[in-house]
């Protein structure tokens, strides 16, 4: 956390202001926020997923017998591609218990991270200090390389550090964008728990494709259960979220996230593939700064690999061979 604030401090460096003061008013600026955050959001959001965990067997049975009615209703259609009963029905006791397992640990995590006060108060002192003395801890462990490579290992560290400092920060603000939007749209189309489905919605959109999926189902899920909305309300959440989810990820996301990491969108996909099958969600939030860093060690170490030179000489002609001359005819 040192390291991706480290440029911030920087920043602050450069206007004339101290590092101490710089690193003082950097967590100013997030005891505030965090205080009220608690103090704001956080009371009506977990009352929230509380009602919504108690109530999901409810919300449950609700979709079972909408998905009966559309079954009864579209039966002869659903036959002809080969769906003889209601699939939702088949597995109604699973998914609400399963749906009522989620809901309640995610509220017994929020509930418990308060009980981790210890933490809380060491974390952040620890990361005081290494943000005070970061430059000094770097140098150092930058002096057990050999001499002939340190310049090049500095250059390095530099530019990983950048990497993942403009991507962690740079996602950060879209998801907190996403979050808000959610939030606004859900509280205009009349979805309940909008609050708390906000926070959700920021909080899953780190995670890619996943996360946003999980949003645009469950706003039409509560949509769906909610007394009162009919079915073309909602058709009308769900395109909604839809629209607002390619929003971001082709003119939002890309414009703020995409240029801190440079990875083609095959590579991209690549390493999300390889992240979540590794390491799950965690490997998922951090496989593309962890890719564009590969990348970016590749280059220092094969330049040709990164060169748009490579591909060009696969498609530059190739000479014809050079005939040899015929033997010269003697001159009398």
């Amino acid at each position: 956390i040192a390291a991706l604030l480290h440029p911030v401090v920087n920043r602050l460096q450069k206007r004339g202001i101290s590092r101490q003061r710089a690193v003082a008013e950097l967590f100013g600026v997030a005891v505030l926020g965090v205080v009220l955050g608690l103090l704001l959001i956080m009371p009506p959001a977990i009352e929230q997923l509380s009602n919504l965990a108690e109530n999901a067997p409810t919300y449950t049975e609700s979709i079972i017998q909408t998905a009966d009615t559309l079954y009864v209703q579209y039966k002869v259609e659903l036959a002809r591609i080969g769906i003889k009963e209601n699939p939702i029905r088949s597995t109604s006791g699973p998914v609400a218990d399963a749906v009522k397992r989620v809901l309640t640990s995610l509220k017994e995590f929020l509930i418990g991270l308060s009980g981790q006060f210890l933490w809380l108060i060491i974390v952040p002192l620890s990361l005081i200090f290494f943000l005070i003395e970061y430059p000094q801890i770097r140098a150092k462990l930058i002096s057990l390389v050999p001499n002939q490579q340190r310049a090049r290992v500095n250059e390095m560290s530099e530019e990983i550090l950048d990497i993942f400092s403009q991507y962690i920060r740079g996602l950060a603000r879209v998801c907190a964008l996403y979050g808000v939007v959610s939030f606004i749209l859900m509280m205009l189309l009349g979805v309940k728990y909008a609050l708390f489905l906000g926070l959700a919605a920021g909080a899953l959109y780190a995670v890619p494709y996943v996360g946003p999926a999980i949003t645009i189902a469950a706003a039409v899920a509560i949509s769906l259960t909610s007394p009162g909305n009919t079915l073309g309300h909602t058709a009308f959440v769900g395109i909604t979220f839809v629209i607002t989810q390619f929003a971001f990820d082709y003119l939002i996301t890309p414009r703020v996230v995409g240029g801190a990491v440079g990875l083609h969108p095959l590579v991209n996909i690549f390493a999300l593939m390889c992240g979540a099958t590794m390491f799950g969600i965690w490997g998922m939030l951090l496989a593309v700064p962890v890719a564009a860093s590969i990348q970016l060690v590749l280059g220092y170490f094969f330049p040709w690999l990164v060169s748009e030179a490579a591909a060009d000489q696969l498609h530059a002609p190739v000479a014809a061979p050079i005939a040899p001359p015929d033997d010269p005819v003697p001159q009398t």
